[in-house]
């Protein structure tokens, strides 16, 4: 399962897959959907299971998470769901 990384602006995406991929957590840029905001266009896909880790990396290189969703895959429509540790 994936969840979507979501950020204010493109700078935090650019930097967040940056100091991501230098920790062997590989990230997938995709479009933000539209019904999660239109605050910045872009957003990162990322392994439910790195999840924890990522947000702490991210943390500590002053990167600004604006949200984090679970991809839920239901009727061959994609949901995003707020993710709840």
């Amino acid at each position: 399962m994936e969840c979507l990384l979501t950020f204010s602006n493109t700078h935090q995406v650019m930097k967040a897959e940056d100091v991501l991929n230098k920790q062997n957590i590989f990230t997938k840029p995709m479009p933000l959907p539209r019904d999660l905001g239109d605050f910045c266009g872009i957003s990162l896909r990322i392994d439910r299971g790195q999840i924890e880790q990522g947000c702490e990396i991210l943390r500590c290189n002053d990167v600004n998470l604006d949200g984090i969703y679970d991809i839920i895959q239901k009727n061959n429509k994609k949901e995003y769901v707020p993710w709840q540790n």
